[in-house]
């Protein structure tokens, strides 16, 4: 037993020493009572501070015979009595207070030691819920820190997903081939619209047009002098399609373009009929198929294959605008790539306008390309003419039947999440601490939290009365007229005190006849660059504004601008947004239908989408023609940007695109709030 207790108190002193404790005269003393109460004077030598610190593992391997292990087995069990003697905690309730701990951890006691461990019923981050099941999504609720788990739609245990583009922060491996004569029109990631997340892919210019000779320094009026075709190819990454998968390729389309020959010319009745890249149409009487412009089409090139138009644009009309199915403009796109299993495939996008007219369209936009494997059970996920898509039974999905476009009367299930459209608050987390997210009828609402410090503090960031001649802080950009532009008028606010107006010098007009026949006044005045600040705070622009056009003399109901598509917008005034070189337009006199009637009407406008950037507040009005320029034209009072702590769900109807109506219905602001309106005459 003498070697026993010997190597029983020289562990307690080697993990005194290793814990950078020495052995006081105290802890002395309690060795020798050990040494006493056994029987043995080695026990006060083994325990001093000279000795201890020699001592390591091997020295009490000396020290043992290998005969004594039983004896040694008892005493291994006092040793843990010992170091709790010094350390921080002997349960988990000890460690209370004495460690740092984040949401989702909680205190434990190892050891004698407090430490962190992670919580299993809480979560920081999504990663913390994964559930390892591949079929569900693991989102983490930063509010409450309870995980949610979400079964994915047509999702199946090996499912191949080949490629997931979004364009939040780059073009994602995409690479563009564009004309030489496209100048400023090109492929580049935007946050002008999107479908999923923040950006999107766009092919366009910065007065988002596909034309080339259009401009903000020249108020982004086309110029058909310097108009030139432009085209382009978009090429994917390449991907091996797995051999015992079958696969598909998926995309969203925002697309605006000149519209079909059929839009404006009588349909023939072309025997045999024409080619997807062509429109069948009547011309001195006879059917012809005469061949489109401006047309986006989708090509799969493979090893050792000819390259397989997949997608034509004639299929949806050549424009994503007007489907009662898709209010936002957005359209689903689905290609059956089962001929290319086993193969190595790219895709690739081609638009090309073989003119140079008719390109003041907006152009291509491209969100969440996916190309991945479909699941072996396809009874559950493929659709067509005779069979539809069960209800996942999710009230924030679209079960919907996709046509292939390379199939015909063949499709794939897909429950896409409608937008703006939540199941709970974890859907609606916006990744700002700063801001209370709630989910509330399937609606997400984001509300600045008045009660952190710091998170709310209205300010006043511009603010312009225009009642000081002239007009400074303001810059007039591309105008072609000498005798038209922004300027002070003295007594055109709302009061009777000074407004910017866009008229002549006596302010009663902004009809210019010394401009070439045909032409009408136009021009931009922009403000001076503002920071505005990242955060919590909504940010607002507001203005008074008087309007009085040819528009007043027109029913709303009959409001259409441009009249004539392709054509000149007339007496249209626009708010714009300059930041980083681009110009992007707001909101417009498109929202009003042309006119206020002379009377004044307060606009505001979020901006939102700025927070963070320096920007310019630029105005722009054209006239359009020469026709019909006589009335007063456009003042604007009382311009503001402002931080506040508030905003309304809407302003203008713009702002409901999203929202999701029934047939016959339309999405609407009324009172602040999207509503659903029933369209009259619908049947």
């Amino acid at each position: 037993m003498r070697v026993a207790v010997r190597w029983s108190v020289r562990v307690a002193m080697l993990l005194l020493v290793a814990c950078g404790n020495t052995v006081a005269p105290a802890e002395q003393d309690a060795a020798q009572d050990v040494a006493d109460d056994l029987g043995t004077d080695d026990a006060l030598d083994d325990a001093g501070t000279d000795d201890a610190t020699d001592l390591d593992v091997k020295e009490v391997a000396v020290d043992v015979p290998q005969d004594a292990t039983a004896d040694v087995a008892p005493d291994v069990n006092d040793v843990p009595d010992l170091i709790l003697d010094v350390g921080q905690c002997a349960i988990d309730d000890d460690c209370v207070g004495k460690v740092a701990l984040s949401a989702c951890q909680l205190p434990k006691c190892s050891v004698g030691v407090c430490s962190a461990i992670k919580n299993p019923d809480a979560c920081c981050l999504d990663a913390d819920c994964d559930d390892g099941n591949e079929c569900n999504t693991h989102k983490c609720d930063q509010q409450q820190h309870k995980c949610t788990n979400v079964a994915i739609a047509n999702c199946c245990s090996g499912k191949v997903l080949l490629q997931s583009a979004g364009f939040e922060s780059g073009q994602d491996g995409f690479v563009a081939t564009d004309g030489a004569d496209n100048g400023n029109v090109a492929w580049q990631n935007t946050s002008y619209r999107a479908h999923g997340g923040k950006k999107s892919l766009y092919f366009g210019n910065p007065c988002h047009t596909y034309d080339n000779s259009m401009t903000p320094a020249g108020a982004c009026k086309p110029l058909l002098s310097e108009t030139k075709p432009v085209s382009t190819t978009l090429l994917s990454k390449t991907w091996l399609l797995p051999k015992d998968k079958k696969a598909q390729a998926h995309f969203w389309l925002w697309l605006d373009s000149e519209p079909p020959y059929t839009s404006s010319m009588p349909a023939g009745a072309c025997d045999p009929p024409c080619n997807a890249a062509s429109s069948c149409i009547q011309v001195a009487g006879a059917s012809v198929c005469e061949p489109e412009k401006d047309l986006l089409s989708l090509q799969v090139l493979a090893q050792d294959a000819p390259p397989a138009t997949v997608f034509w644009s004639t299929q949806i009309g050549k424009t994503t605008q007007g489907d009662p199915a898709s209010p936002s403009g957005w359209r689903h796109v689905a290609v059956d790539l089962a001929y290319w299993q086993g193969k190595s495939i790219q895709l690739a996008w081609q638009f090309a306008t073989k003119s140079n007219v008719k390109n003041g369209y907006e152009g291509i936009y491209l969100d969440d390309v996916v190309v991945e494997t479909i699941c072996p059970d396809l009874g559950k996920i493929l659709c067509g003419d005779a069979q539809k898509c069960d209800d996942d039974g999710l009230a924030c999905t679209a079960d919907s039947c996709t046509g292939y476009s390379n199939a015909k009367g063949q499709g794939v299930c897909f429950h896409d999440n409608i937008a703006a459209c939540c199941l709970g608050d974890a859907d609606c987390d916006d990744g700002n601490t700063c801001t209370i997210d709630t989910c509330t009828t399937n609606v997400c609402k984001s509300t600045p939290d008045a009660t952190q410090p710091g998170c709310c503090k209205p300010a006043t960031i511009q603010n312009e009365s225009f009642d000081t001649q002239p007009l400074t802080g303001w810059v007039n950009l591309g105008l072609n007229s000498v005798n038209v532009f922004w300027r002070i008028n003295p007594k055109g606010g709302e009061a009777g005190s000074g407004s910017m107006s866009f008229a002549n010098a006596i302010f009663t007009n902004y009809d210019d006849q010394t401009l070439l026949v045909g032409e009408g006044a136009h021009g931009t005045a922009c403000a001076k660059p503002i920071q505005l600040k990242p955060g919590t705070n909504y940010k607002l622009l507001k203005f008074a504004l008087n309007m009085d056009t040819e528009w007043s003399d027109v029913a709303t109901a009959q409001y259409v601008n441009p009249p004539i598509p392709g054509n000149a917008k007339l007496d249209w005034f626009s708010v714009q947004i300059l930041t980083g070189g681009l110009t992007e337009t707001i909101w417009s006199s498109d929202a009003i239908f042309g006119s206020t009637q002379g009377n004044w009407l307060p606009v505001t406008v979020p901006l939102d989408a700025y927070a963070g950037k320096s920007v310019q507040v630029c105005v722009h009005f054209e006239a359009g023609d020469a026709t019909l320029n006589d009335k007063p034209g456009v003042n604007i009072d009382n311009l503001s940007v402002t931080e506040a702590c508030e905003k309304a769900d809407c302003y203008w109807n713009s702002e409901c695109a999203n929202k999701t109506c029934a047939a016959c219905q339309t999405p609407v602001c009324a009172a602040s709030t999207c509503v659903c309106q029933a369209v009259s005459n619908c049947p």
